[in-house]
């Protein structure tokens, strides 16, 4: 059995959709024998090509807010670029520390709750390695868009492809209680978890999990619950170009035109240098430059520059943020 059939891709994508729909429903989605399904999701796991199952968490909700630095380094070892990267990595606030290829080094997002604990932060970083960094570029998040994994289906399954995503950021904090923060961190490592499990932990009844969860859901805390794929094994690459524009009235054309491009991952909204961010999945660098390509033949002139870059690896990988 291949790694990656027509069935193992449907199953994915079902558990993209819902990582914690029963292994009987999936099944049925996807034609298959509820032992069938058991048994390729215990592959995939094997595999390293399923990583784990996670909830994806609109923190904006909580009060929180994301940073996030690109750096430039210079005059480096790579013994100091290791300094500076466990340094980060042991740092509460980072949420996600990246090595990218391109016109960066080194991708970090912090998750604050204010402004001036990031300047903190920023100041302490700068004290220690400032003088490694030829550049820093500093981007505030306001909303993202996250798509489903239609990139991994041929063009001809319409059955599949689409482009529903989640919307993260924007609204009003919303206040929740310690329960509702421990089940959040204890999903977010096994979003599959079991509601029998998840009551023992807590020593509450499966009936209140079951309510605290669904509640989450409803005020927009919880927007999914998702599977964690390592792209590198099934051979794709994560890509990311940002937009500068000469036309700003063509800003919200262009994040429609892009959005039909079955490989985006996400559109990030940020105040910073970028007017527009897109996040893609290819299997290599001539699928990227051509999704870039399509934008600038569709709106001619509208584009001033871009820049992009490459992830190969994740240093750090949270979820969510440190809630204490």
């Amino acid at each position: 059995m291949e790694i990656l059939d027509k069935k193992n891709k449907k199953i994915l994508y079902y558990l993209d959709i819902n990582s914690r729909e029963p292994y009987s429903q999936i099944a049925k989605k996807v034609g298959l024998s509820k032992n069938s399904v058991i048994l390729r999701i215990k592959e995939l796991e094997n595999k390293g090509i399923i990583k784990g199952y996670y909830v994806y968490i609109n923190n904006y909700k909580l009060g929180y807010q994301a940073i996030r630095v690109h750096y430039t380094f210079e005059n480096t070892t790579p013994e100091i670029e290791k300094n500076i990267i466990d340094y980060l990595t042991d740092n509460k606030y980072t949420l996600l520390i990246a090595r990218t290829y391109g016109d960066y080094n080194l991708s970090v997002i912090f998750m604050v709750k204010n402004i001036y604990n990031f300047y903190q932060i920023w100041q302490a970083i700068n004290q220690r390695f400032g003088h490694y960094f030829k550049d820093k570029r500093i981007s505030h998040y306001l909303k993202e868009y996250h798509f489903r994994l239609s990139y991994l289906y041929s063009d001809n399954d319409k059955s599949i492809i689409n482009r529903k995503y989640d919307v993260c950021g924007g609204g009003d904090v919303i206040e929740i209680d310690q329960l509702d923060y421990k089940i959040l961190q204890i999903m977010a490592n096994d979003a599959r978890i079991p509601l029998i499990k998840l009551s023992e932990i807590l020593d509450k009844t499966t009936q209140t999990i079951a309510y605290r969860i669904k509640r989450l859901h409803k005020i927009g805390i919880i927007k999914r619950f998702g599977v964690l794929i390592n792209l590198s094994i099934i051979g794709y690459k994560s890509y990311k170009a940002y937009l500068q524009l000469n036309d700003f009235t063509k800003k919200n054309d262009i994040i429609n035109f892009a959005m039909k491009n079955k490989n985006l991952s996400y559109i990030d909204f940020t105040i910073g240098k970028s007017d527009i961010e897109l996040d893609y999945h290819f299997r290599d660098d001539s699928e990227f430059f051509n999704a870039i390509g399509d934008i600038s033949k569709k709106f001619p002139g509208a584009i001033r520059s871009y820049s992009s870059v490459t992830i190969p690896f994740l240093h750090k990988e949270r979820l969510i943020p440190d809630y204490s």
